[in-house]
Formats: structure tokens, C-alpha cells, sequence
């Protein structure tokens, strides 16, 4: 008898702007959800993006969409907040 366990693949985003003067539209939430469901086809369970310390309006839209706090960490000089979020399979 074999037992196989898959490692849940993650994907990653690693950057996503919106210009200042298109901010608000709900166009970073089109990418978001874009971004998941791209990910989803690809075949992955989660993924994970990262934000400044310093930048509380995205970790609030963060937390207020989905994505569970992870990790807090410094990076090459930079105080980072990582979150994950599941992906919903289509």
C-alpha cells in the first residue's frame, strides 16, 4: 500500500498598484480576485502577498478581504506583514 501526501501549492503576489488618482474604484480588488482565480486554474490552494508595517490602509483591506496575518518580519531592512489567503476552487 502507497500513501502519497501533495504539498498544497501556493502561489504569490508579489506586487500590485493602483495609480493614485484610480484609487478607491475597487480596481485593486479586480486585481486581487483576478490574481486568485488565475492562481486557482494553475492549480493553487493558497497564496500569500506581503505589505509594509507601515502602510495600515492595506493591512486593514487586507484583513477586511480574506487574508489571515502569517508572519512579521524584517527584510534587507524592511518591516514586512505577510498574509495568506485560500483559494477557492472553482
Amino acid at each position: 500500500m502507497w500513501c502519497f501526501a501533495m504539498a498544497q501549492f501556493a502561489g504569490r503576489l508579489d506586487n500590485i498598484a493602483v495609480a493614485p488618482s484610480s484609487q478607491g474604484q475597487g480596481i485593486g480588488a479586480a486585481l486581487i480576485r483576478h490574481s486568485g482565480s488565475f492562481m486557482a486554474k494553475k492549480g493553487a490552494a493558497y497564496y500569500q502577498l506581503y505589505t509594509n508595517e507601515l502602510m495600515h490602509e492595506n493591512i486593514d483591506w487586507y484583513r477586511n478581504s480574506g487574508f489571515r496575518e502569517i508572519a512579521c518580519r524584517e527584510e534587507h531592512g524592511f518591516k514586512r506583514v505577510y498574509f495568506e489567503k485560500t483559494i477557492n476552487q472553482p
